[in-house]
């Protein structure tokens, strides 16, 4: 670069409209995911794991998992089907069941009511083309690997649960009134005899072997018979599992404190003793191993001979719900229930930090603290340490019957408080140690801090407290009758956001108060809640994000006056987080992290917060008002290439310019609590 003939442009950063780009994908950095549904295919060897939010296959054990981006809905029950030589992967989504035969190519709806919500799907282990479809009090059967479905009638009582075993047309229920078979495919149920009393069938599992094998899960113990007639009680080491899994040749049982194996004579080996809580699923592989997939952690083989071994499988598993994106410190933290994932440089170098939870368990949420986050969990409360990279447990025990699902932390860290979907508030005054109950008289969802002030908000409207939640203020001039999203702006604290919008409604208001909420204003957004407001962020000073149901992204650069689409985000999922990260802005979906770089200028202007001075090799700022001052320079990719700062009475920062290679650099200048984003374009 020739430093005689630099050109140096300082823009204020103005993207969105026509100038809007696509959004990219994060690939291979984000991988976690909590497992609902394992099958695996003994005819080509290919495995399919549902994680809820995401459905994935692997060609083979070991192999990386590809995304299958062509079944846009959640999916929950999984089934693999054969008839002659097409294999048929079922998979119930809110949509109702959908079938493919093509490896997940192309898919057919095929049954409207066997939806996500509680939806059993039965393989006869000896026919495989004949599949059993189970909805609450409903039956329904094909026998044409899934094609086509006819409704049953059902046996007497309450129905607890069924499955095809035995002869082609032979099918077995349980129900209050007992046991019954029924061998004319459901068209009538004959009483069967058990050694077992009528009572809910808590899990099921069938082998497909040369005799199939049929395992019962009862409150009373758990059951073998290889007819479905003649019945055995099995012999337990311990306690009683909580799930029963099966493959061609194998069942396999979770149980607390280990996993259990179902031998030949019909007892049961421990082939693993240790934390059994957050496994989700089994599918055993052979006499020495099974697949394991458990919250956060993807897909584990373990095998226990000759020596016990943990082997990760998440390669590939990148598309984790995103729903939090912080910035603590100019760091990057991307968040989702399956996994938290930290970052120092840039969006390339995020780590999986919550593999180290002390306890795995469903992240329920996040918060920022000065030198770390504060992460509730389904197990407890935990903070990690930035600067030790280390994670301390707070508590296990909260006096909360609710999830956590919002968490205020002063900077510091000793003030917590925290929200639960009951309408719980708890609040800890020395770091997490002891905790409290407290009694507002309103009702709320969220909570929000800002230092060591605390927001809380809901159906009630918004409230502030600069006690630690020991009063709290309403802020009567809101318009709204109820609030569902607040935001206090990062770049001044007196700048808030908020929606009357309901979570989910294509409803609404949207206002802005300028003066820490004492008047408000509300903003001509009709067509931005129309799409659906999801989610709402800041950025630079002026500068909103906000998120739509269907997908797509808004900007504002004038405080929320108007609103510019920059795009629809992968496959019009909601948008359930947004962030502005140096120059990139990042949406977090229930697929994954994607990103968009935001290059375009539309207006230039010299900043009259700092002085820019070029010289043969350096770049020279400067506050004018001796206040202090940082920087940071980024490039087109969100990567850090540099931190400066400067107190006074300097207050002047020199970045070097030697050996910068040509093209587009972001700059973020902060001054006293005013931040700015600029581009600098270098030839």
């Amino acid at each position: 670069m020739r430093y005689g003939l630099l050109s140096l442009v300082l823009a204020v950063l103005i993207a969105g409209g026509p100038e809007a780009q696509s959004w990219t994908r994060l690939t291979g950095r984000l991988e976690a995911g909590t497992p609902v549904a394992l099958v695996h295919s003994a005819r080509s060897g290919r495995l399919w794991v549902s994680t809820g939010e995401a459905l994935y296959s692997a060609p083979t054990v070991g192999a990386a998992w590809s995304l299958i981006a062509s079944l846009p809905f959640r999916t929950a029950a999984l089934a693999l089907a054969l008839e002659g030589t097409t294999e048929a992967l079922l998979v119930s989504t809110p949509y109702g069941l959908w079938r493919s035969t093509d490896e997940g190519t192309t898919w057919a709806q095929v049954h409207p009511a066997l939806t996500d919500r509680g939806t059993q799907l039965r393989v006869h282990p000896a026919y495989p083309h004949v599949v059993l479809g189970i909805r609450g009090q409903m039956l329904w059967r094909s026998t044409d690997a899934g094609a086509t479905w006819q409704q049953l009638s059902l046996p007497p009582g309450i129905l607890y649960d069924a499955c095809p075993f035995g002869a082609l047309n032979d099918l077995l229920a349980w129900t209050s009134q007992g046991a019954f078979r029924s061998s004319d495919g459901g068209a009538s149920w004959e009483a069967l005899s058990t050694p077992f009393s009528p009572q809910p069938v808590r899990s099921l599992a069938v082998t497909a072997g040369v005799e199939p094998q049929l395992c019962l899960l009862l409150p009373d113990g758990v059951y073998w018979s290889t007819d479905g007639v003649n019945w055995r009680a099995t012999t337990l080491p311990g306690s009683l599992p909580r799930a029963l899994f099966a493959s061609v040749n194998a069942i396999a049982a979770i149980a607390p404190g280990g996993l259990l194996v179902l031998r030949a004579d019909g007892t049961w080996q421990t082939v693993y003793s240790g934390y059994t809580d957050h496994i989700t699923v089994l599918l055993p592989l052979g006499p020495d191993r099974i697949l394991v997939g458990s919250e956060g952690r993807g897909i584990e083989l373990y095998r226990w001979t000759p020596q016990p071994q943990w082997q990760a499988l998440r390669t590939g598993m990148d598309a984790p719900p995103i729903r939090w994106l912080l910035s603590p410190g100019s760091q990057l933290v991307v968040a989702g229930p399956s996994g938290i994932f930290w970052s120092s440089t840039d969006l390339f170098g995020l780590d999986n930090i919550s593999l180290a939870l002390p306890t795995p368990g469903t992240i329920t949420a996040v918060a920022a603290s000065s030198d770390g986050i504060v992460v509730a969990t389904s197990r407890g409360l935990y903070r990690y340490v930035r600067s030790t990279g280390q994670w301390q447990t707070l508590t296990e025990s909260l006096p909360a019957v609710g999830t956590i699902i919002a968490i205020g932390v002063t900077p510091g860290g000793d003030t917590l408080l925290l929200s639960s979907d009951l309408g719980e508030l708890l609040r800890s005054l020395d770091g997490g140690v002891t905790w409290e109950e407290l009694s507002p008289s309103f009702r709320f969802g969220q909570l929000r801090a800002v230092r060591h002030t605390f927001y809380a908000f809901g159906e009630d409207g918004i409230f502030r407290s600069t006690d630690a939640g020991q009063h709290w203020e309403a802020l009567t001039s809101y318009p709204g009758r109820g609030c569902y999203r607040l935001l206090i702006h990062p770049a001044d604290e007196r700048v808030l956001l908020a929606s009357s919008a309901l979570p989910g409604s294509r409803s609404g208001k949207l206002y802005r108060s300028t003066d820490g909420g004492q008047s408000w204003q509300e903003l001509p957004a009709a067509d931005l809640l129309n799409r659906g407001l999801s989610t709402i962020a800041g950025g630079a000073p002026s500068i909103w994000y906000a998120g739509t149901l269907e997908g797509e992204v808004f900007r504002s650069t004038d405080g929320g006056l108007t609103w510019h689409s920059l795009g629809i985000v992968g496959d019009g999922l909601p948008v359930e987080a947004l962030l502005e990260f140096g120059s990139l802005v990042l949406a977090g979906t229930s697929r994954g992290l994607w990103w968009q770089q935001q290059v375009s200028v539309s207006a230039e202007s010299s900043s009259p917060l700092v002085q820019l001075r070029r010289g043969e090799s350096e770049l020279v700022l400067g506050a004018p008002d001796g206040t202090p001052l940082s920087a940071e320079l980024y490039d087109l990719l969100g990567r850090c290439l540099g931190r400066w700062a400067a107190l006074p009475p300097l207050c002047q920062i020199r970045i070097p310019t030697l050996g910068m290679a040509s093209g587009i650099y972001v700059l973020r200048v902060r001054t006293g609590n005013l931040r700015e984003h600029f581009v600098l374009s270098l030839p």
